[in-house]
C-alpha cells in the first residue's frame, strides 16, 4: 500500500497540470526511434501508440530498428485513415504523452475534481477514514484509499481491518477490496481481487462507493479466512514463494525451515526442487500455514533495509495468495510427516 503525504488539493492540481489532446493519424511523425505528434508531444512509449494504430509489435520494431527507411510507408498508410478519426492522449505539461485515451472535442486541462470532491463527502456515510491519495503517472490515474472505522478481532490479539481503494482514471473509475493487519507488528496489507468493480465515469461517485462498500459479505470474510491459515500445514510450495524471494544466506538466517524440509524429503528420495510447482503445491511441510504467512508478512514489513524491493514485491504477493487463495493442500501426494 503506498503511503504518502500527499493532500487532495495537491492531487488535483497535478492532476490538472496534465492536459488531454485530440490528434489525427496524419499528426504522428518518426524521429530516430521516437514518435512525435503534432511536432509537439513526445511518446513515452512509441509502441503502445502504434499498436492503437493497428501496427502489430513485431512491425513496429522492424521500424524503429531502421526508421529512415521504413517509416515512410508507414506514414503513407497513416495519410489513408479519415483525419475525422481522432484520438486522443493524455501529455504532461513536458510535453511527454504517458497515456492514449478516447478522443475530447478540443484540448482540455485533466480535471478530477469534481469526482475527488465527492469521494471526500462520501466518507462519513460509508464510515470509512481517508487514508492517502496517489497520482499515478504511468497512466494518469488517482488512487484514494479509505480505511473502514470498525475492526474485526480474529482472536489471540490478531486484529484486522479492511478497506477500499478507489482508482479515478479519465473515463472510467473501479473500487477495490483489501485487508489491512493490524496487530502482531506486521502492518501487513493485501489486496483482495475478487472483489472490485469497474464502472464507467461519472461525477456520483460517491453513491457509487457507498452502494459498494455496503457489502457486509467482504469483511465476513476475515475470520474463516485466518481461520483456514491457521488450521493448515503449508504446502512446500507455500514455504518455497517466501524462502525464493531471498538470497541464500536470507534464507539460514529468517527461514531455515526451508532447507529442513528440503532435507528431510531428500533423506527419503524425494528431490522437492526437481518437482514442478503444480506437485510441490500437494507436498506437506510440517510448518503451520499462519506461520508461514506471518513470516512473509513481517519480513516485508521490518526488514526492508536487509531486502531489496523485488523480494519485498514478492514477500507481499506471496502473502496475498495464501491469505486470498486459502491453502494449498486440499489433498495430498506426499507427506512424510503424517505420524
Amino acid at each position: 500500500m503506498s503511503t504518502n503525504t500527499h493532500t487532495p488539493q495537491e492531487i488535483k492540481d497535478l492532476v490538472k497540470s496534465h492536459t488531454v489532446i485530440p490528434f489525427s493519424a496524419q499528426e504522428i511523425t518518426c524521429a530516430e526511434k521516437s514518435l512525435t505528434i503534432q511536432d509537439r508531444y513526445k511518446a513515452t512509449d512509441p509502441n503502445k501508440l502504434m499498436e492503437t494504430l493497428g501496427i502489430r509489435k513485431n512491425l513496429s520494431k522492424d521500424i524503429f530498428q531502421k526508421p529512415k527507411e521504413n517509416w515512410p510507408i508507414i506514414q503513407q498508410a497513416l495519410n489513408g485513415i479519415s483525419s475525422e478519426k481522432r484520438f486522443g492522449a493524455i501529455v504532461t505539461s513536458n510535453g511527454e504523452i504517458i497515456t492514449l485515451v478516447a478522443a475530447p472535442k478540443e484540448a482540455t486541462p485533466l480535471d478530477y475534481d469534481k469526482r475527488i470532491d465527492d469521494m471526500m463527502n462520501s466518507l462519513d456515510k460509508a464510515k470509512r477514514d481517508f487514508q492517502n491519495i496517489t497520482f499515478m503517472p504511468d497512466d494518469a490515474q488517482v488512487r484514494l484509499n479509505t480505511i473502514a472505522r470498525d475492526q474485526i478481532d480474529c482472536g489471540q490479539g490478531d486484529l484486522w481491518k479492511f478497506g477500499t481503494s478507489v482508482d479515478i482514471g479519465y473515463t472510467k473509475q473501479q473500487f477495490n477490496n483489501y485487508f489491512l493487519r493490524l496487530v502482531c507488528t506486521n502492518g501487513m496489507v493485501t489486496q483482495e481481487n475478487m472483489a472490485y468493480r469497474l464502472l464507467a465515469k461519472s461525477d456520483a461517485i460517491g453513491t457509487q462507493f457507498i452502494n459498494f462498500t455496503s457489502d457486509e459479505a467482504f469483511a465476513r470474510s476475515i475470520t474463516p479466512r485466518v481461520e483456514a491459515l491457521r488450521n493448515n500445514r503449508a504446502s512446500f510450495f507455500e514455504l518455497a514463494s517466501v524462502a525464493e524471494a531471498l538470497t541464500e544466506e536470507q534464507q539460514k538466517l529468517f527461514i531455515p525451515e526451508y532447507e529442513f524440509v528440503k532435507r528431510d524429503y531428500n533423506n527419503k528420495g524425494h528431490i522437492l526442487s526437481n518437482m514442478s510447482k503444480f506437485r510441490q503445491k500437494f507436498i506437506y511441510t510440517n510448518e503451520n500455514l499462519y506461520d508461514v504467512f506471518n513470516r512473509a508478512t513481517s519480513l516485508a514489513s521490518h526488514h526492508t533495509e536487509e531486502l531489496d524491493r523485488s523480494a519485498i514485491n514478492a514477500l507481499n504477493k506471496a502473502a496475498s495468495d495464501m491469505f486470498t487463495k486459502g491453502p494449498n493442500l486440499a489433498f495430498s501426494i506426499l507427506d512424510i510427516y503424517n505420524n
